[in-house]
């Protein structure tokens, strides 16, 4: 194990830019990943994914054997084992609370890619309140044309109170299907709001028959969308959407359950 870790250090020694030991700006990019490192990347939004909709099956499958992960000074040592011990919690919160996407960076060197998300939670999870800031960073190792999480280090932190000149507040404020709400089949639109009105640049579902892009037409920034839908069946849903408000980008997830 320990020799598995230091050459995992010495990969990222090599392909973590100098930059990125220097303090970020002010107004950091959203997505930093170099196309070598993008079919990592996906694993990694496909184990997200996975937790969103509770597919244990689809998040386990993402990850190696052995597989190690580090979280507020708690480790699981393999697949097997955080299946046992934290994988339906996670599914469950994931669930439950939104979270938004802030930075994100990454890199690869042959086999092995590192993928660094930033981001915050906010939202209720058993009656208690959450905000919080993320931190996450996955070590992954590509077999053949399949990309495995053999790393995970996932850390967070009560999220401070903004200044009067901080924008924290995240610009999707309403969805209908509402986050974790429980709506009737057959689903036809899904409608996102915005403050400030945002340009709303990428939104795709993933569910029971995979990923779904949605076509956005309208133009500009606006404070409310309708996208209209195929008829959604029944089954857990997970909407990712992408949006700017002048300088500003932000990144976010929510889902629900039709029946």
């Amino acid at each position: 194990m320990l020799t598995r870790l230091v050459a995992f250090t010495a990969i990222l020694s090599l392909t973590v830019p100098a930059s990125a030991h220097t303090p970020p700006p002010s107004v950091p990019a959203v997505d930093q990943v170099p196309v070598a490192a993008k079919g990592a990347e996906a694993s990694v939004d496909a184990f997200h994914a996975a937790l969103r909709r509770g597919d244990r099956a689809a998040a386990l499958a993402l990850l190696s054997d052995d597989v190690l992960i580090y979280e507020a000074g708690g480790v699981e040592r393999s697949k097997a084992e955080y299946a046992r011990e934290h994988l339906g919690a996670d599914a469950e919160f994931s669930q439950a609370v939104p979270s938004t996407r802030i930075r994100r960076t990454g890199g690869s060197n042959g086999p092995l890619a590192w993928i660094a998300s930033e981001g915050r939670v906010k939202g209720s999870f058993h009656g208690k309140s959450i905000d919080r800031v993320t931190t996450e960073t996955m070590i992954l190792r590509r077999t053949g044309r399949t990309w495995k999480i053999t790393h995970i280090h996932w850390s967070s932190a009560a999220a401070r109170a903004p200044s009067p000149a901080a924008t924290s507040t995240p610009l999707l404020t309403d969805s209908t299907p509402a986050n974790g709400s429980v709506v009737t089949a057959p689903l036809n639109t899904v409608e996102l709001q915005f403050a400030p009105p945002a340009q709303l640049r990428e939104v795709t579902i993933a569910g029971p028959g995979g990923l779904m892009p949605i076509m956005v037409t309208a133009a500009g920034e606006n404070a409310r969308y309708s996208l209209p839908l195929s008829g959604l069946g029944p089954g857990n849903y997970t909407v990712d959407w992408r949006a700017a408000a002048g300088t500003r980008e932000e990144r976010g997830t929510f889902a629900f359950t039709v029946r």
